[in-house]
């Protein structure tokens, strides 16, 4: 009796014959720090309108 089950293999040999096919793909450096500049400036505004909320209600 096999340790894993048979569908767990499967798919075990599917993903590493995706993962040998495909190429991996680097995003243009750009591309990375626009989205960390997008996701720093959503972050701030987050935090920005989770302390004005504490505040008017007196937890901060």
């Amino acid at each position: 009796m096999p340790s894993l089950p048979i569908y767990q293999i499967f798919l075990t040999t599917i993903q590493k014959r995706l993962l040998q096919s495909v190429p991996p793909t680097q995003p243009p450096p750009h591309d990375s720090l626009m989205k960390t500049g997008d996701f720093k400036k959503k972050l701030e505004a987050y935090i920005h309108s989770e302390s004005a909320n504490l505040r008017r209600h007196g937890s901060l």
